[in-house]
């Protein structure tokens, strides 16, 4: 499979298109640092924009909390997920596991702070050997001053989904295309290896759960808007006609 384009930033009829096909990590598994520089700084370029078009499409996830500090930048707070993951792992083991196979990139430059892992994912103890992620006491919607359209389809999946969940938690939001690739309620372990044959396996350690009736694993997220065209050429022509208004 192909590595995903860089992030990209361009004016369409004077709004401005921000997509990302990769939350920080390619299809290889390789953690890129430039990828995520530039997601972040798009922030800046848009932050006084009255309607900013994040394209999201064929985005193939990575790491969720790239998609939590864009938002976070945007909007000036932590915008919590809809689900929640109990994941079977100590405080420590959790700890350990963040630091050393997510927190570099392949040449050792680290990126996140545990500290931002923590208040990101908003983790707690259940007991000894489980963590409760995702986790928060209020169900309360957080507002943007500008309208965030997002563009969604099939093939968004994993932390990809987690942006588009994040985006459910907000007001002055639309998301307008298809549902997404749907594959977020198992996450898996680091790889493990048979003793005898070598084969390597990935057990599954943690369990998310949604909302009753938000996701279904196979089938996703669903839009506000179903478009079966281009998602942008409709996003356009919707701020368009309200333009003209």
């Amino acid at each position: 499979m192909a590595t995903p384009n860089p992030p990209s930033l361009e004016w369409v009829d004077g709004v401005p298109v921000v997509t990302v096909m990769s939350m920080g990590i390619t299809m290889h598994g390789e953690f890129v640092v430039e990828y995520t520089e530039t997601f972040l700084s798009f922030v800046d370029a848009v932050y006084n924009e009255p309607v900013v078009i994040v394209d999201l499409r064929d985005n193939t996830g990575g790491d969720s909390l790239i998609g939590s500090r864009w938002l976070h930048r945007l909007v000036g707070e932590i915008v919590p997920q809809n689900l929640s993951e109990v994941f079977r792992l100590t405080y420590e083991e959790m700890m350990e596991e963040r630091r050393v196979f997510e927190y570099h990139d392949p040449h050792g430059r680290g990126f996140f702070s545990l500290e931002d892992y923590r208040n990101y994912s908003g983790m707690m103890k259940l007991d000894y050997s489980h963590i409760l992620t995702y986790y928060t006491q209020t169900n309360a919607i957080v507002e943007s001053d500008r309208l965030i359209i997002l563009l969604i389809n099939n093939y968004v999946a994993s932390a990809g989904e987690h942006f588009v969940d994040m985006i459910l938690s907000m007001g002055n939001t639309l998301i307008i295309g298809q549902n997404t690739f749907g594959v977020v309620i198992n996450r898996n372990h680091l790889p493990l290896a048979l003793p005898n044959s070598g084969v390597v396996f990935r057990p599954g350690r943690a369990v998310r759960v949604f909302p009753e009736g938000l996701f279904t694993e196979g089938v996703g997220l669903a839009p506000d808007v179903w478009v079966h065209g281009d998602a942008l050429t409709a996003a356009l022509a919707l701020i368009d006609s309200n333009r003209n208004e």
